[in-house]
């Protein structure tokens, strides 16, 4: 006679936090738009370094921009 095999339960696994990823956007884009602001002020003679940094500066902005929009959605979807 034979018996039934049952599968081993799996264990549960944990839900891993979204809001590392929100939180490490919103880090860098300050730390690359503070470090691009300094670099412009301290290259305001090299034209060229000078626009390379502005650059950076807004980059680090728009890359806050969308941490803070990222958590602004997430928010707002789990609340409702």
């Amino acid at each position: 006679m034979s018996t039934p095999t049952s599968s081993p339960e799996q264990p549960i696994q944990p839900q891993k936090s979204k809001l590392w990823p929100i939180v490490l956007t919103i880090v860098g884009g300050i730390l690359l738009a503070f470090v691009s602001c300094g670099g412009f002020l301290g290259s305001m003679e090299d034209n060229a370094a000078a626009n390379a940094f502005a650059v950076g500066f807004f980059a680090g902005l728009a890359i806050l921009i969308g941490g803070c929009v990222a958590a602004v959605r997430r928010s707002r979807a789990k609340s409702g």
